[in-house]
């Protein structure tokens, strides 16, 4: 399996971001350069591809719940998690890994408008 890692800088523009390619066993295919999105979009072609985000731009919560189906958990998650955020829960896109070891989920959200301007670049 092949990897592209993208790393966005602060101000989320796509064109001054940093790639790197690179093997499951950690040898690297093409090294850590800028590209052009052209370039981008060829290189990621059959690969698991990664954005690398600031952190700046997301928030990241731990939400103390039990392990639930995806469904369940979804629901419970949002329910938990509206009164502490500033915006709706329609205004943002939410990602969550259930962790094992603390019996919780550790929830990251981001805007959805900056995820929109991320894909109209």
């Amino acid at each position: 399996m092949e990897y592209c890692y993208i790393f966005l800088p602060l101000s989320l523009d796509i064109s001054q971001s940093l790639s790197i390619v690179i093997q499951n066993d950690g040898n690297i295919i093409s090294p850590l350069k800028n590209r052009t999105i052209e370039e981008l979009l060829e290189i990621q072609k059959q690969k698991f591809t990664v954005l690398i985000i600031h952190a700046e731009h997301v928030s990241i919560y731990n939400i103390k719940l039990p392990n639930l189906s995806s469904k369940k958990a979804q629901t419970a998650i949002e329910f938990a998690i509206e009164p502490q955020l500033a915006q709706s829960m329609t205004s943002v896109h939410l990602t969550y890994n259930y962790d094992q070891t603390n019996q919780s989920y550790k929830v990251i959200v981001l805007d959805k408008r900056k995820l929109k301007t991320l894909i109209e670049q």
